[in-house]
């Protein structure tokens, strides 16, 4: 490949920099329904900052939006074009969509994702919510970022994103609750997920919000499981938070950080004075040990736990000598690579190697 990508399919979504071959890049196309407006500067807000955060993730968006006069739709336009973003763009007066209803029909019917932004309960959310209902068995998955729940429960979407703190309960199948620290996922007969912000995210907030709703939208249509969408919706916020305006985080950033980005790795002997020094600031230090050698969704939920009972965690790869003293099968990877696993997590705050001997903490 000559330049660094990422790869949608039914088994990942992950970067894949400077691998042989040939990879056929898949652009899912969406449809943002929403308000929109420009924001200062150069910025986009409502649906067409979240299309505009779609596109540079690599997605085709097309977007139905609303302007209280023709003329305030030029702007727009003009930087949705310049993002690559919005098209085809249906933008209408207030009131008019009616009369477009064929076009918005066909729109949300030929795409990969219906992705409705709703934070304010506007009356054109309100009318895509009767045609989505109305056409709902023969429509593609259905998105929605909202500020209130209740607005949409009936619907059933796949998937619901409710911005700060938004009201009520979701028959939704994955409902992911946002916040400037991080996000809180909920799927049916599973205990919550959680995902934390580095950095918060100050003043790009809302920016940073777009493009995690944008990431979790593409996870879905990609076929992702439910915490790996939540994983990499909240480095795609992280990397927004970190930009200035009115950059987003695209495909080649977010590869950069997720290779980049890891907890920071601990010497084993450092690790006392590391802990100490949390604990005098206030921190509560979690410590979860373990071998690691396939990260299973057990160890997930264990160390996603672990960290709420806490406000840093420490994760201690066993090495391979102590498994192998332990008279436990030696793992399939070496404890070097073991420990890069546990280190993707937003969860995980730092790893390290546990080699025996004197053992810090009276870890086992």
């Amino acid at each position: 490949m000559s330049e660094t990508d990422l790869l949608y399919d039914s088994e990942q979504w992950a970067p894949t920099p400077d691998m042989p071959g040939t990879f056929a890049r898949m652009a899912p196309e969406f449809t943002v329904v929403g308000e929109a407006w420009p924001c200062e500067g150069d910025g986009l807000g409502g649906a067409a900052g979240v299309a505009a955060a779609l596109t540079a993730l690599g997605a085709k968006t097309g977007l139905v939006s609303v302007c209280t006069r023709d003329q305030d739709c030029a702007p727009l336009r003009a930087r949705l074009a310049e993002r690559g973003a919005g098209a085809p763009c249906l933008v209408v007066e207030s009131g008019r969509w009616a009369s477009v209803a064929g076009s918005l029909s066909e729109m949300v019917r030929e795409t990969d994702c219906v992705l409705v932004c709703d934070r304010t309960g506007s009356a054109l959310a309100a009318y895509a919510s009767r045609l989505i209902s109305a056409d709902r068995g023969h429509l593609p998955p259905v998105a929605v970022y909202t500020g209130d729940t209740a607005r949409w429960s009936e619907l059933r979407p796949e998937l619901m994103a409710v911005s700060g703190q938004g009201s009520g309960d979701s028959a939704a199948a994955r409902l992911v609750r946002l916040h400037d620290r991080g996000m809180t996922l909920t799927v049916p007969r599973r205990r919550p997920y959680r995902t934390w912000a580095r950095p918060p995210h100050g003043r790009r907030a809302g920016a940073a919000e777009e493009s995690g709703v944008a990431a979790l939208a593409l996870g879905l249509v990609a076929g992702l499981p439910s915490t790996t969408s939540a994983e990499l919706a909240q480095a795609a916020a992280d990397v927004t938070a970190c930009l200035p305006d009115p950059l987003v985080c695209g495909t080649e950033l977010l590869t950069m950080w997720l290779r980049d980005r890891r907890s920071v790795f601990v010497p084993w002997q450092g690790l006392a004075p590391l802990v100490h020094g949390h604990e005098r600031a206030g921190r509560r230090v979690v410590v979860v040990g373990g071998v690691f050698d396939r990260l299973r969704l057990s160890d997930v939920d264990r160390l996603n736990t672990a960290r709420q009972q806490g406000d840093v965690l420490v994760v201690a790869v066993r090495s391979d000598a102590m498994v192998r003293r332990a008279g436990n099968r030696l793992p399939i990877r070496r404890a070097t690579d073991r420990a890069e696993t546990p280190s993707t997590l937003s969860c995980v705050d730092h790893v390290t190697i546990a080699e025996g001997g004197a053992v810090p903490l009276g870890l086992p």
